[in-house]
């Protein structure tokens, strides 16, 4: 398998990510010890409090870049023949395979339990054993809703090829939530979208050889489209 990685831009937001986590909670405590001191401090608190929610949401947003899922998938998918390259924040989604298989997105999700979806709620559940999972789990991996990152990954991209892709069909893309922890397990029948471990992703894209309606020549256009000039 090919892997192109954008690792100028996964080291600088990794970065990034990782002083606006820890600058977020030092501004916020700084921030309250204005709080009961005069007007002045009340403005320069409320200052604070606003600058240092800002940058835990930038902490949040940028934690992907954090989490190793370039390395993971690059792992788990390398028994894959070079028909297939892996794409890591070089296209508009942030991980993309393509192959014989056909243009699939993968939304990794880094959490500990069993994934789940309940189709009543219309939402994803994430069942923990222990009770020490239970209360620190949500700390190192939330679900979200993944399918609506999928959607936005997948509309980037159809933007992407509006532009550059210059053939009348555009290619047919899939998608598929992988969880990343080896701790992690899926149990998702219900889900609107796939939902696979990592450890099952290579035997699951396998399944779908045959199933691809682009030829091999469309699939090469497609790849060349999205490698890195030099």
């Amino acid at each position: 398998m090919k892997i192109y990685n954008n690792d100028a831009l996964i080291k600088r937001n990794k970065q990034i990510g990782m002083v606006s986590a820890l600058l977020a909670p030092v501004l916020m405590l700084v921030g309250a010890q204005f709080i009961t001191t005069s007007r002045e401090g009340l403005l320069i608190s409320l200052a604070l409090i606003v600058v240092a929610f800002i940058l835990f949401q930038i902490g949040i947003a940028l934690r992907k870049f954090g989490q190793g899922g370039e390395i993971r998938f690059a792992e788990a998918l390398k028994k894959l023949d070079n028909t297939y390259s892996l794409f890591n924040f070089v296209s508009p989604a942030g991980h993309l395979l393509v192959g014989p298989t056909g243009i699939w997105i993968l939304i990794p999700r880094f959490v500990r339990g069993t994934l789940t979806y309940n189709p009543k709620r219309r939402r994803w559940v994430v069942l923990r054993k222990s009770t020490l999972n239970k209360v620190l789990g949500p700390l190192f991996g939330s679900i979200g809703r993944p399918e609506f990152d999928l959607a936005n990954d997948a509309e980037a991209l159809d933007l992407f090829l509006q532009k550059h892709w210059e053939h009348e069909a555009s290619p047919h893309i899939q998608g598929a939530i992988v969880v990343m922890n080896d701790e992690g397990d899926v149990d998702a029948k219900d889900a609107p979208v796939p939902a696979v471990h990592l450890g099952k992703l290579r035997a699951y894209i396998r399944q779908h050889e045959g199933k691809s309606q682009m030829s091999s020549g469309t699939l090469k256009q497609f790849t060349d489209l999205l490698i890195p000039s030099e």
